[in-house]
């Protein structure tokens, strides 16, 4: 046996070292072909209950993100549901006829 041994560690070493990762790169393959093989036509009351279950998992998160939360002095100045009142007066515009845009305050005019 011990020279069954010598003779695979000395002239078959270099086999050895090549067929370790080709056993491993196929049995990957193999491994990913078993995952990834279709299951079959599911039962159809299974599937219709599973298709419920994700529906309602989709409209409770659907609902939770609606309504995003927001500060409570934020959503008393201003609601979605409620237009803003137009204003009587006509814009201002500059010498080229086009609205003035607004002035800002930088921070060298306010010191």
């Amino acid at each position: 046996m011990s020279g069954l041994v010598e003779r695979l560690s000395g002239e078959y070493a270099w086999a050895i070292w090549l067929a370790a990762p080709l056993l491993i790169t196929l049995f990957a393959s193999l491994w990913m072909w078993w995952r990834g093989r279709a299951r079959g036509v599911p039962a159809a009351g299974s599937a219709i209950k599973a298709h419920h279950r994700y529906l309602d998992t989709l409209s409770a998160v659907a609902a939770s993100t609606a309504q995003p939360s927001r500060p409570a002095a934020y959503s008393a100045a201003w609601s979605p549901t409620e237009p803003e009142a137009a204003s009587d007066e006509p814009a201002e515009d500059g010498p080229d006829g086009l609205e003035e845009p607004a002035k800002q305050e930088t921070l060298e005019s306010s010191s």
